[in-house]
């Protein structure tokens, strides 16, 4: 494998273990519902407090890191991540399972920004959309492979408390970005050298406020609507149409598995025909 493409496919698999939580959540709610006799109103506050965790403290860790470079929190994040879903079958209350989420949610907020600026510095003009797509790519994925193992856990004796074979693939992620992280470091560390000498000679990029506005608002309508899919489509159908568990988590896979495919199609497409004609038609094509 080439010497600085390791690095890259390890911060996206890292990605692929912070995001599996997030693919698995939706699994056990049915679960966690009788488990805790849980109202709707409860399951939603689960996943809102996700979310709320995620929106918060993700850019202000961004925010953070844009003053200091943060590379070795990497693998202990990713790690982290995985650890704390394990816990999410053994807790013994609904206060506890809220505890749980909120130090899930701090993990993965925090890999988030650090690790997507590190590949930005991994990469150069020639794999720098490649790159990007590989990393985005890790997220889908791991959200898609998240809800298959957790169904798949479901299925075997333990039931719920087989969420404890989640830490499995945050301890070998740990492993695999430690051997990587001279490179981490030593790309965040030019980085701020470059940002420096920007900053004396004056010649900082501007930001266009505008733009960013508009594309966060795309991603808080498509997040929102990716949200109420993927966590009540399980509970839609084995609730008020009778499917079994199997069935009704598998079409959460087959949603999530269709957004590895979009992000890998968009990547390649980016690269051919610019990010912002890909941008521009795949927000065209959501409205309806």
């Amino acid at each position: 494998m080439n010497k600085m493409y390791y690095p890259v496919v390890a911060l996206a698999l890292g990605h692929l273990v912070t995001d599996m939580q997030a693919g698995a959540l939706p699994i056990v709610l049915p679960q966690l519902k009788e488990l805790f006799s849980l109202s709707y109103s409860q399951l939603a506050a689960i996943v809102l407090l996700q979310n709320i965790m995620s929106s918060v403290i993700q850019p202000a860790f961004g925010y953070l890191t844009d003053r200091r470079s943060l590379p070795r929190f990497l693998p202990l994040c990713a790690a982290l991540a995985g650890a704390g879903f394990a816990f999410v079958g053994w807790v013994s209350s609904y206060t506890l399972l809220l505890c749980t989420v909120i130090f899930i949610s701090l993990a993965s907020a925090t890999y988030h920004p650090q690790a997507s600026k590190t590949v930005n510095f991994l990469s150069d003009d020639t794999n720098r959309t490649k790159n990007m797509g590989l990393f985005s790519i890790g997220g889908n994925a791991g959200m898609a492979v998240g809800s298959i193992f957790m169904t798949f856990l479901l299925g075997l004796a333990g039931g719920i408390h087989n969420t404890m074979y989640f830490a499995i693939p945050g301890l070998l992620v740990f492993l695999l970005m430690a051997k990587a992280m001279p490179d981490y470091i030593r790309v965040n560390k030019e980085h701020e050298v470059q940002q420096a000498k920007k900053a004396a000679d004056g010649t900082s990029e501007k930001m266009s406020y505008f733009a960013l506005f508009l594309i966060l608002f795309y991603i808080f309508m498509r997040s929102s609507i990716h949200s109420g899919i993927s966590t009540y489509l399980p509970l839609y159908f084995m609730k008020f149409r009778g499917f079994e568990a199997v069935f009704s988590s598998s079409l959460v896979s087959g949603f999530l598995l269709g957004g590895v495919a979009g992000t890998y199609v968009g990547s390649i497409l980016s690269d051919r025909l610019g990010a912002r004609k890909i941008l521009l038609g795949s927000i065209t094509l959501s409205i309806p």
